[in-house]
């Protein structure tokens, strides 16, 4: 019998097995062409292959307990792919701390098991802190734990630290008559306090007031900050890490516009800010007058900077700034609109850097142009002594002034450092002008990137022009500069 032969009345039979069994090899052939791919990332196991992290403790930044997230990285750094056979946190359910191991929430008190870092890879691990149990505390205090990572056998750790604080949380506050703040536990403020006409807000010497963001303090009644050069009221954005920022990280609290603003809205209130740091807000200090009621507002011994927005702005209100510092501000230092101005042995510097910038670092305005109409703001009094108006652009005090305009405009600038021209001489009296101020300060700029960082800083430098220029009669009144420091009498300004 022939080994083969052939069969026509079962070759259709045939055939049909024939196209079977290739349909079958070639899904066994893709199926382990897949594996094969699959497989082609093989895991180390050796003990000596493990991970590498970004930091091997990660400082978290200062918080009120409010919910803030951080992040680790985590390395392969081998070619082959390393197994996290688990990952948790050491104190368990017992941790202040959530975890997040790239896009898997961790829940409190499990490990996550199982993960894969393929070779020369990386995953994220995003730290959430989260409110600790704690006594109330007049000073920080430290929460700490541990990310514990087990990988081919061996166990790696990376430390979780975080400093905390208490704080007195004011949240839509309203005053219900006088009320005093004061020093020891901060107070955190959401929302706005609200002080009613009639009333009083005293915040003694030492308090420290942290504003969470678009948070006012909105005064109807008085306001009394009753702080010194040697012991401030600090009143800032409530965020203590950074924001990165081109390469840099920037303290949260050297941005404008992390808070809203103080604003005094009583027209016939005694306003007084003395020895106070305000910092970082989108509207600085506003208030408002009236042609026959000018609200009172003294400054003195006081740092007001980095606004995102003004300084100060008054209108038709009586101002007061002695020994103070009005600078880096998104629109001026100090904009008065009629009313009364002093402003004797003080700073106001522009070289805000977060923003382009269109107005003088100081206007003092007599008249409002309103679609073709002309309103007259009378400047009773604007008076400048022992004073330094500067920053970056080539003319940093504006006069809004009209001759024909039968209101007063009585002003007077004195043995003070002017960044402009002198356009109105009969204002003007034994000051120094200039189209450009070099080597006034010590630091005009900031370098985020030094640690510490190298911030602005707004002392005289020894061969500052400032020196020699004071009115001594003036500058004995403040014997002390804004520092604390002996103050050298024919220096002008508030250092």
């Amino acid at each position: 019998m022939p080994l083969f032969r052939k069969d026509t009345k079962n070759f259709p039979y045939l055939c049909s097995m024939k196209r079977k069994y290739f349909h079958i090899f070639l899904f066994s052939l893709l199926t382990l062409t897949f594996l094969a791919s699959c497989v082609d990332e093989k895991y180390t196991s050796s003990p000596s292959d493990l991970l590498a992290f970004s930091t091997d403790k990660l400082c978290m930044d200062t918080t009120f307990g409010a919910t803030s997230t951080w992040q680790l990285m985590v390395y392969n750094e081998h070619d082959k792919a390393l197994m996290i056979s688990s990952v948790g946190l050491l104190k368990g359910a017992g941790s202040s701390f959530r975890i997040n191991v790239d896009g898997r929430t961790v829940p409190l008190g499990e490990s996550l098991c199982g993960i894969t870092v393929n070779g020369n890879d990386s995953v994220f691990i995003l730290v959430e802190a989260t409110k600790p149990v704690s006594p109330p505390s007049e000073t920080p205090f430290v929460v700490s734990d541990s990310l514990v990572f087990l990988v081919n056998g061996e166990t790696q750790y990376v430390g979780l630290e975080l400093v905390c604080r208490s704080a007195n949380v004011l949240r839509s506050y309203q005053l219900a008559g006088n009320e005093c703040l004061l020093p020891g536990i901060p107070y955190l403020v959401y929302d706005y306090i609200y002080v009613p006409e009639g009333n009083t807000l005293t915040i003694k010497a030492g308090t420290e007031i942290y504003l969470h963001n678009g948070a006012n303090i909105i005064v109807d009644g008085t306001l009394n900050i009753e702080g010194s050069i040697d012991n401030n009221v600090l009143i800032r954005g409530d965020r203590f890490d950074d924001v990165h920022d081109g390469g840099s990280l920037i303290p949260y609290f050297c941005i404008p516009g992390q808070w809203g603003g103080i604003y005094l809205q009583n027209a016939q209130s005694d306003n007084v800010i003395s020895g106070a740091q305000i910092i970082g807000m989108n509207a600085g200090i506003i208030l408002f007058g009236a042609s026959r009621a000018h609200p009172s507002l003294t400054i003195c011994n006081s740092r007001i900077h980095c606004s995102s927005g003004y300084g100060v702005y008054a209108q038709m209100a009586d101002v007061s700034v002695t020994n103070s510092e009005i600078s880096n501000c998104g629109l001026s230092c100090l904009l008065v609109v009629g009313g009364t101005t002093l402003v004797q042995q003080s700073t106001l510097v522009n070289h805000y850097s977060f923003a382009s910038r269109s107005y003088a670092a100081v206007q003092v305005v007599g008249f409002v142009d309103n679609n073709g109409y002309r309103t007259s703001y009378p400047v009773d009094r604007f008076v400048v002594e022992n004073s330094i108006i500067s920053g970056g652009m080539s003319q940093e005090l504006a006069v809004v002034y009209d001759s024909t305009l039968t209101s007063a405009f009585n002003m007077y600038v004195a043995n003070s450092l002017i960044k402009g021209k002198d356009k109105f001489p009969q204002f003007f009296h034994s000051c120094k002008f200039a189209d450009a101020h070099t080597d006034i300060f010590v630091r005009t700029k900031a370098d985020y990137n030094v640690v510490p960082y190298l911030y602005f800083d707004f002392h005289l430098s020894d061969q500052s022009e400032a020196r020699g220029m004071a009115d001594i009669s003036v500058s004995t009144l403040y014997p002390l500069s804004l520092d604390g420091a002996d103050r050298d009498m024919t220096a002008i300004g508030a250092y």
